[in-house]
């Protein structure tokens, strides 16, 4: 066990050394409408609706309740849409919560997993308190622990919006899926989440060099006695 952790403080160092700061891209949002400017309505009929009923929620004229589009399950106590105070676009979300589970933004968006990859987290927070990504690794329906956080950056203050910033390290061995989660220890505000995956060696695109064939054709310009008349016309000397 102690050999087996020295290995993996190897690997984080390794890789904390080299691939977080050479980082050329990240993969698109991976979660769900990161903005949450999308709300869904959650009626009375819906099993979820008893759940949710007895909890800080915001509820429709017709008595439906308001969920973002990001949300899929959890352990939260305040869940609200926030329209008064937001940092991008229309809404903001009022959590608390000891773990809100994000929906993918796209198939397959949590799959695709190696050991070795490595998360950015960002979100935009204001409040006072703590708040946190967690990524949840699993192999098929295994859990194996959440991902190592390499770094994390920003703290949630009342008077303005702060940028909250994660590095997460996925070290565990024979990894398939991942799943974020924020926590709140305290009711904030959340806007604008964002989670992508670093690019990794064989998904970077590298500048291709110009064939040899190819230097004939480059011409060089010198500079114009006079400036072009910009009519349409190409009849100047230049």
């Amino acid at each position: 066990m102690k050999n087996l952790s020295l290995d993996i403080l190897a690997v984080i160092c390794f890789l904390y050394g080299t691939v977080v700061y050479s980082e050329t891209g990240l993969t698109p949002n991976m979660v769900r409408d990161g903005g949450m400017e999308t709300w869904r309505e959650v009626p009375p009929e819906q099993p979820q609706y008893n759940n949710l009923k007895g909890l800080q929620v915001s509820f429709t004229d017709t008595g439906n309740i308001l969920m973002p589009s990001a949300y899929e399950q959890g352990g939260i106590s305040v869940v609200q849409r926030e329209s008064g105070d937001v940092f991008s676009g229309k809404y903001s979300l009022r959590l608390k919560a000891s773990r809100f589970y994000m929906l993918s933004a796209y198939e397959s968006a949590y799959y695709d997993v190696r050991q070795g990859d490595i998360y950015v987290v960002r979100f935009m927070a204001k409040g006072k308190g703590s708040a946190r990504a967690w990524l949840n690794v699993y192999r098929d329906r295994e859990g194996l622990g959440n991902a190592h956080t390499l770094e994390r950056k920003g703290t949630p203050v009342p008077e303005r919006w702060t940028v909250i910033e994660q590095r997460m390290l996925v070290g565990q061995t024979s990894p398939t899926k991942v799943y974020p989660a924020i926590e709140s220890a305290s009711e904030m505000l959340i806007d604008d989440v964002f989670m992508g995956r670093v690019l990794r060696e064989d998904e970077q695109s590298e500048a291709k060099r110009v064939p040899k064939e190819y230097d004939a054709r480059i011409a060089f310009a010198s500079p114009a006695a006079a400036a072009p008349v910009i009519d349409g016309k190409l009849d100047e000397e230049c």
